[in-house]
């Protein structure tokens, strides 16, 4: 069970990335972005939604820290589907990855104990934390070049003159 688990969410963004042919480079610095939001904006934005709880209730602090990481990832599928030629299929896939392993190690620690103690019985975690590294570096050099690499203009066959 926890083994499959991990391999869906480690596996899932990439199908997802794939399957609506959406930028997995620009998505993979929108988590960082998330990453990023949630390490600088968290406490401020959860004390800003304090102001309309119940006095001591940290009940949304979770879903608000979670939506700061996840909502510039899923803005960023959905304004780059179907932005992905042919061409670029297996840099991205390889992009889309890595997309699912930082999201799997930013998520991991939002999880309940229960779910983590589950996890913890899994024989792939110990070899998820061990690739993390390579995983992230992979994705930003593959990202990379994806994203400066120039956009081809399409030709509708008309010859334009001045």
């Amino acid at each position: 069970m926890a083994n499959a688990i991990i391999i869906g969410i480690l596996i899932g963004p990439a199908v997802l990335l794939t399957i609506l042919r959406a930028n997995a480079a620009a998505t993979f610095l929108s988590v960082c972005l998330g990453a990023v939001l949630l390490k600088f904006l968290s406490n401020d934005i959860t004390s800003l939604a304090s102001v309309f709880t119940a006095p001591g209730s940290t009940a949304g602090h979770v879903p608000l820290r979670l939506a700061l990481l996840l909502l510039p990832v899923v803005l960023t599928m959905l304004f780059t589907v179907k932005s992905v030629a042919g061409g670029k299929l297996l840099f991205n896939f390889v992009a889309a990855v890595a997309v699912g392993f930082l999201l799997f190690l930013l998520v991991q620690p939002f999880f309940s104990a229960g779910l983590n103690g589950t996890l913890a019985t899994s024989k792939f975690l110990p070899l998820v934390h061990q690739v993390q590294a390579s995983v992230i570096a992979v994705g930003a050099l593959v990202s990379m070049p994806l994203l400066l690499r120039r956009p081809q203009t399409q030709h509708d066959g008309k010859k334009h003159h001045k």
